[in-house]
């Protein structure tokens, strides 16, 4: 492989580091989603086009002549969105994570002693974070000083 793709997996300029970059953006949209659904991991909606039928009908608005077939919205699921995300975030993350520790080995810049000296102590303060919950959001700012 030649360089003329730096960053990608094969090149001798930090090989991996766009493979992480692309899984990170994955994992942060399956983040966001889940956000978005208020923790619920099914992120599905009927879709308004057919009532989540399906298939059009009279209160679809649809035509007589096209009655019965599949909604072109929701190709006749009767649904919109992604599904079931709790196979989505298992991959997504060991996505990440694989490609974590391919740019780790694949870098000599980068000391992999160090980086797992800084995971267990970050690691180590997300749990106490997590068991005192002394990590908690500030509150609202008042009207006042938003601009």
């Amino acid at each position: 492989m030649t360089d003329d793709y730096k960053f990608g997996i094969g090149s001798t300029v930090w090989p991996g580091l766009a493979k992480t970059m692309e899984e990170a953006g994955e994992v942060l949209q399956l983040l966001g989603k889940i956000v978005a659904r208020g923790g619920d991991l099914d992120h599905t909606w009927p879709c308004k086009d057919c009532g989540g039928a399906g298939h059009l009908g009279p209160s679809t608005g649809a035509s007589q002549r096209d009655y019965g077939r599949a909604c072109h919205r929701c190709d006749g699921r009767g649904s919109l969105g992604s599904g079931d995300l709790s196979d989505a975030i298992h991959e997504e993350l060991g996505d990440l994570q694989a490609a974590i520790e391919f740019l780790i080995e694949t870098n000599d810049v980068l000391n992999a002693d160090v980086i797992y000296d800084r995971f267990i102590d970050k690691l180590n303060t997300y749990r106490r974070w997590h068991e005192s919950r002394t990590f908690l959001p500030l509150p609202a700012r008042s009207a006042e000083h938003r601009s």
